[in-house]
């Protein structure tokens, strides 16, 4: 975008665009032209779904291509290094994405200390200012010391709605307003940090650097060890709210290194600047300038151009079906002057990144056909995002070949492009018992009777759902479909009418409702962030009482009833037994410690004809030892990618069919544990799988396979089965 600032206000040589006004109170950015520097990012945090283990952390990694689809099992230093890959970032400057730690907090000092390529974290987030001053002095004495780069600090609003914005954010001094520019900038530095004051200007020389004010305030200067805007005490010292020099009320401030301060030596690291008002809690802070040999000073700013400024985290909540609301995210933000911002799409959510103006590289939404015969060539057309249009490629070489042991049959897959499904995300699927199944998603639950597709959610007028995220669904005899979603528990009976209970009503405040049970007159749920087991008889919800020892410490998560009554229940405390009849002296656990189970999380449960019980396991540790378990009463049995087809070590979810053969649902696949002990993988390699990450499994009336996968669903037909029933399959599609 080389001609970046033909739309932007003409603005006066030297005039800055912010300041803080004669009282020291905020001013405004004027308002621009909607920017056009809209780019690309995505908030990973290492799982898909909100229940999923995957590394704590939240990184924030910008100008990449697209989220990256291995971070559901990677550690977060191999995800790091996937964004450090040029190819991975759209910005052709040889470099890769950036990454930045997201709203960290002093309990993450190790972890981020020990990441390798990290660019920065956030210093102010959602409009503090100083809150993690302490733990940014502390990472960048430990890189500096240590011979590393300094960690930047950024600001952003992380915010989900246009209502709160403009509370935290950067600006980056550019001699002109594009993605590389403003890519360069932000990995190297060339920027500063604010929640309200404005900074003008930034020069060094040699050991000095001057900071101009647009308006007056308070400017101090804070060598290593130092930190903190409250009221300054001026000191040699380390520690909170003391700082080397402070001015007050000026619009000017020069400070050189100097041995009373002890600054002139290279061991001294550092020196930064924070700017303060009148107003309490708002505040502005320059990258740090390192102290090299001779006393001089590293300066990561230019010392010309115009300040731009941004976002680098931040939600606009668009989904599939609703992209309309994107102009009006950026033109709230456009209003508060920003002129260059990134719409950070969770990594398991469905968000799909902004269109691209129709001059630069489209988004790419689906490719038909989606595969060719090995060694042929052949034609592909390329669906895009936009006023584009598709696109046709030619393939002079197929580039995937089979695996062997192809699994037979016939395949097929749905997305929203070809579908009325709510989202490529799926998270759940369950039979409707007549042909059909529902399909949880990301935006919106599905239903398909075996010829259309119904999609019902909760936007637009629409209250067909609690909430549209939607990550389990089970079906009642009548048909009836409960489903539990992002904040509660809701039914939708075949009448067309609807019951639901938003997660307060229920006793989970946290919102978000796991997994659904019916056992008798009760149906019970567990809930992602809140331990204990929830119960609905009649229409009204109870917490069901835990034995001490288990509620304290047990977040429970997939469940499943036994022959004999008992409920099975999945947990991040191994998997738990629950007689029923036996009240609180019925539930007996199973852990690492005192059973084989190999590993204590366990994210979904079931059971085959002999009663035996089937584990979905997947470990948080960044080395995974889970596995898909089976439990015979007696004897613990574990498969894993070294002892059988199992594709990976991380299983979300596991179903029985009613030939009572076993399916794993992973991240690199599904495989299938037939009844005779044979085995099938699948994967986009070798089948119709939409995406190698699958998330759940389930089975219609008429037998065929359902996918819920990363990208749509998948149904697949064995190739048994008849020829006239495949012809109606057909016909009704």
């Amino acid at each position: 975008m080389e001609r970046g600032m033909n739309w932007l206000p003409a603005v006066a040589a030297g005039l800055m665009v912010l300041g803080v006004d004669a009282h020291g109170q905020q001013a405004e950015w004027p308002a621009v032209e909607l920017p056009k520097l809209a780019c690309r990012g995505c908030e990973h945090s290492g799982r898909f779904v909100e229940d999923n283990p995957g590394w704590g952390p939240h990184l924030v990694t910008i100008f990449c291509t697209a989220k990256n689809p291995d971070s559901p099992w990677q550690t977060a230093q191999q995800h790091v290094d996937w964004a450090a890959e040029p190819r991975h970032s759209y910005v052709a400057d040889g470099t890769g994405a950036l990454v930045i730690w997201a709203h960290p907090s002093d309990n993450q000092f190790e972890d981020i200390a020990g990441l390798r390529g990290l660019t920065g974290i956030e210093i102010s987030h959602g409009g503090d200012a100083g809150g993690r001053e302490r733990l940014w002095d502390r990472l960048l004495v430990h890189r500096l010391s240590s011979g590393g780069e300094p960690l930047w600090g950024f600001g952003a609003d992380d915010t989900h709605s246009i209502k709160s914005i403009d509370r935290s954010w950067f600006a980056a001094r550019l001699n002109e307003l594009t993605e590389k520019n403003l890519k360069q900038a932000l990995r190297t530095g060339n920027f500063y940090v604010s929640n309200g004051p404005a900074i003008s200007d930034i020069q060094v020389k040699d050991g000095a650097v001057t900071v101009t004010l647009p308006q007056p305030g308070d400017i101090r200067w804070v060598k290593a060890g130092q930190y903190g805007v409250g009221p300054a005490t001026v000191s040699r010292e380390a520690g909170e709210d003391r700082c080397v020099k402070f001015e007050k009320g000026v619009t000017s401030s020069r400070y050189a290194l100097n041995e009373e301060d002890g600054t002139t030596d290279a061991k001294a690291l550092f020196v930064r600047c924070i700017v303060t008002t009148s107003q309490a809690g708002k505040a502005a802070f320059t990258q740090p300038f390192v102290i090299v040999d001779k006393g001089k000073l590293a300066n990561p700013y230019g010392s010309a151009g115009r300040w731009y400024k941004g976002q680098t985290h931040n939600h606009s909540d668009l989904r599939e079906g609703n992209e309309e609301n994107v102009r009006n995210y950026y033109a709230a933000y456009a209003a508060k002057g920003h002129t260059c911002s990134f719409e950070t799409g969770y990594d398991y959510w469905v968000m799909p990144f902004l269109p691209w103006p129709a001059e630069r590289t489209p988004l790419i939404e689906r490719v038909e056909p989606s595969r060719l015969i090995a060694g042929r060539g052949g034609e592909i057309t390329i669906y895009t995002k936009g006023p584009v249009g598709p696109r046709t490629a030619i393939l002079l070489n197929g580039r995937r070949v089979p695996a062997k042991g192809t699994p037979e049959g016939r395949w097929v897959a749905r997305v929203p492009a070809d579908s009325k499904l709510g989202s490529r995300y799926t998270y759940a699927v369950a039979s409707d018992g007549r042909g059909g199944v529902w399909v949880g998603t990301n935006f919106g639950l599905n239903h398909f009777d075996g010829k259309q597709w119904k999609l019902y959610r909760r936007d637009k007028g629409a209250e067909d759902l609690v909430a549209n995220t939607c990550y389990d669904v089970a079906v009642e005899k009548d048909g009836t479909a409960w489903y539990t979603c992002f904040a509660g528990v809701g039914l939708l009976r075949p009448d067309g009418t609807n019951e639901q209970w938003p997660s307060p009503k229920i006793g989970i405040p946290n919102y978000q409702v796991n997994q659904v049970l019916r056992v008798g007159d009760v149906m019970y749920v567990t809930a992602m962030n809140r331990r204990g087991l929830f119960a609905c008889k009649g229409g009204k919800w109870e917490q069901v009482a835990l034995p001490v020892e288990l509620a304290k410490g047990t977040k429970l998560t997939g469940m499943a009833l036994d022959h004999q009554g008992r409920i099975w229940i999945g947990s991040e405390g191994g998997v738990l037994c629950w007689d029923r009849q036996k009240g609180q002296a019925g539930w007996k656990q199973y852990t690492k410690k005192n059973s084989g189970l190999v590993d204590d999380h366990v994210s979904r449960v079931t059971l085959d004809g002999k009663g035996r019980v089937w584990l979905a396991t997947a470990t948080r540790d960044e080395r995974p030892i889970g596995g898909l378990c089976c439990f015979d009463g007696e004897k613990w049995t574990t498969y894993d990618p070294q002892n059988s087809p199992l594709p990976e070590r991380r299983v979300w979810s596991v179903f029985v069919d009613r030939d009572d053969n076993v399916w794993a649902a992973t991240s690199k696949g599904a495989a299938c544990r037939k009844a005779d002990g044979t085995w099938r993988a699948y994967s986009v390699l070798n089948s119709g799988l939409a995406d190698n990450m699958v998330t759940d499994i389930g089975q219609d009336s008429e037998g065929n396979m359902w996918f819920a996968t990363a990208g749509g669903v998948s149904r697949y037909s064995e190739s048994t089965r008849t020829a006239e029933t495949q012809r109606a399959q057909r016909k009704a599609e």
